[in-house]
């Protein structure tokens, strides 16, 4: 390990002496070395500020609020690992990655490959598109790390529009077909673009130290710090199991000691119950009005489950729902600052299908409280 980085270092600086005689070769292999070290710093600022905003703080609090089988999504967070692709230090990684690219380009020009740079640019080309249209059918916004957010918005919008119109035509399963068929060669034509620039000079070695510096800066250290900051909910949740299998056992072993004990005396209960015919019968439709009533019971808890809870409505740091427009029908979407999803068809809220209450208060939420997602255009 020492001799790697005490290699490591002399290449550096190595790589620093000559910038002036070779500055493309230099730049080739400092550029990894700068994003590595940008990784690690970007990891520990992102880390101060989680713990500078509340940090484990205020998920002790959550716990303490909701206890451990309870109010998981006010528990996890995102904590501040957007900072890593949004922040200072990300923004410039993205821009020592660009200043990679256009090291590569030019060595292909230099080696009389122009047209493997021009079916690079049309392979980059088609792979954003597909990342936009991802966005567009899934809802996602990773699109907005190349384009504006309000051009990705007013674009989307007349995407959906299309679909609209295009699934009231074509079955929404062939639009599928066409997007993941479309989205294997994008990624197939990428692959092969990839290979035949790393044949050339050294881009082999140039391409993959890219790679595996920049999956380390912006994939494992953001998921190493969403580990670390989620580390004190996923605590009480393997408490929480550890409790209700604790629990599960508990209750299996009383019930077949129960069935254990109930075969000892069913000899002698048999001889008490020959006297006792008729206060036996008795007892069982006593038994069977109660099993029934038990049933209805059971079914009208069956009708609270098809219902939603929903914490801190609308407030700083509490849960988010909104109206939005899908393919095929228009949902109700609830943020909770770690995952977006859907709850309801909105077709089924407004119909009393399915109901959303306030959980302190108990008050059931209406249509009119709920907004539609707001686009700018």
């Amino acid at each position: 390990m020492k001799e790697q980085i005490a290699d490591i270092c002399r290449k550096v600086n190595d790589s620093i002496r000559n910038f002036r005689v070779d500055p493309i070769n230099s730049l080739e292999y400092l550029i990894p070395i700068v994003i590595f070290l940008i990784g690690i710093i970007n990891g520990v600022v992102t880390q101060y500020a989680f713990a500078h905003n509340g940090g484990y703080g205020a998920q002790m609090d959550a716990i303490k609020t909701y206890g451990v089988f309870d109010g998981y999504s006010e528990k996890f967070t995102t904590g501040t690992t957007g900072l890593i692709v949004h922040g200072f230090f990300g923004r410039v990684i993205f821009i020592l990655v660009g200043m990679q690219v256009i090291l590569i380009f030019y060595k292909c020009v230099k080696n009389n490959q122009k047209g493997l740079v021009i079916s690079l640019v049309i392979s980059v080309i088609l792979l954003l598109f597909q990342v936009f249209m991802t966005d567009c059918l899934f809802g996602s916004r990773f699109s907005t790390f190349y384009i504006n957010q309000t051009i990705f918005e007013t674009c989307s919008e007349k995407i959906l529009t299309l679909l609209y119109r295009v699934v009231s035509v074509v079955p929404t399963i062939a639009i599928f077909i066409v997007y993941a068929v479309i989205s294997i060669i994008a990624v197939l034509y990428a692959w092969a673009n990839i290979f035949l620039i790393c044949r050339i000079e050294n881009n082999g070695s140039v391409v993959k130290n890219t790679a595996l510096v920049f999956a380390f800066s912006m994939i494992l250290v953001p998921l190493v710090l969403l580990f670390l900051q989620n580390v004190v909910p996923l605590l009480s949740s393997v408490l929480a199991v550890i409790l209700m299998v604790v629990i599960i056992v508990g209750c299996f072993m009383a019930f077949a000691g129960g069935i254990a004990e109930g075969g000892k005396k069913s000899a002698s209960a048999k001889s008490i119950h020959g006297g006792k015919d008729n206060s036996s019968k008795r007892e069982r439709t006593s038994d069977d009005s109660a099993g029934r009533k038990e049933k209805r019971m059971d079914k009208k808890e069956e009708k609270r489950e098809n219902c939603a809870y929903i914490t801190d409505l609308n407030c700083i740091g509490g849960i988010k729902l909104y109206k939005t427009h899908g393919v095929m029908n228009d949902y109700i979407m609830l943020d909770n600052g770690v995952v977006t999803r859907n709850i309801c068809r909105l077709s089924e809220f407004e119909k009393g299908e399915f109901h959303i209450y306030d959980r302190r208060t108990g008050r059931e939420v209406t249509s009119a409280e709920i907004e539609w997602e707001k686009r700018k255009k």
